[in-house]
């Protein structure tokens, strides 16, 4: 019997300080540095009778429809996998270039957008070329103390959000739930697990507007600390899930940090360490 086809590959795609980050609003938008690199992370499946299949996870705020159609494009071109098959994803970080102007903030020229997509899409390329027998193991974990709802009914009867100075006997309860469901396909090679593809429902905006540089936020410090268990040749995607109103903020903790790298780490090693038992 034929087994499937897995090949991994990711492309670091960090473009040229100066572009504007997407995701906050704020007086000067242009990247001054790079924090952490931003990369585009990529699988490809192949079945028995050639037909192939990649997915894949971008460091990026958001992609509009016409971009996600260039790098499809681009992709069948290089790799001759149809571009339906193909699935490409944003983690939604906030500290990655703007593709799309969002309010009244700025975005990158065309041109810079289609370079760092086309140096994203050899994540895929290199995947394609790597194709081996591989098994797929599912695995679930729950973590249920990184992400909150930022909605809160309050004892006035409005809605606040809670990042918000707020009294906790203020709040009534939050507007919505939160998906603490932590899932995991991991890929399995000669024994040993290659790459995991992680989704779970959290915002990527830890990292807020007093940044200026690049930055994956908590999916890369989940990324490196996967790779610290793993070896440096492990490769982490990150698919977000039902993420729009679940933040990392616990209104009730007053004393505890609510932004900046710090607890930007703390979140990713804490999803790493919840990665780690849904793998087991």
């Amino acid at each position: 019997m034929s087994r499937l086809k897995i090949g991994i590959g990711w492309s670091d795609y960090t473009p040229k300080p100066g572009l504007p980050i997407m995701g906050h609003l704020r007086d000067d938008y242009a990247a001054k540095g790079v924090h952490d690199p931003l990369y585009c992370k990529a699988v490809v499946l192949a079945d028995s009778t050639g037909t192939k299949a990649a997915l894949v996870s971008l460091d990026i705020c958001m992609l509009n429809r016409s971009q996600v159609a260039f790098m499809r494009k681009l992709i069948e071109k290089k790799c001759g996998i149809p571009r339906k098959n193909i699935l490409i994803a944003a983690t939604h970080t906030h500290g990655a270039p703007a593709t799309m102007k969002l309010y009244n903030s700025p975005k990158a020229a065309d041109s810079d957008i289609e370079d760092f997509l086309t140096k994203a899409a050899r994540a895929v390329v290199i995947a394609k070329e790597n194709l081996k027998e591989t098994d797929i193991a599912v695995g679930y974990s729950k973590e249920d103390k990184v992400s909150f709802n930022r909605r809160l009914k309050c004892k006035n009867g409005k809605t606040y959000m809670n990042w918000e100075e707020l009294d906790p006997n203020f709040v009534v309860e939050p507007l919505g739930p939160t998906d603490p469901t932590l899932g995991t396909v991991g890929f399995v090679h000669n024994n040993s697990l290659t790459a995991v593809l992680v989704n779970f429902a959290l915002h990527p905006a830890i990292i807020d507007y007093l940044n200026n540089d690049y930055t994956a936020d908590f999916p890369g410090y989940l990324s490196a600390e996967m790779k610290r268990n793993f070896g440096n040749d492990f490769m982490t995607m990150y698919f977000n899930g039902c993420c729009g109103d679940i933040n990392h903020i616990n209104y009730k903790d007053k004393n505890a940090d609510r932004r900046g790298f710090t607890v930007s780490e703390r979140v990713g090693y804490m999803l790493a360490a919840s990665t780690a038992k849904a793998i087991k």
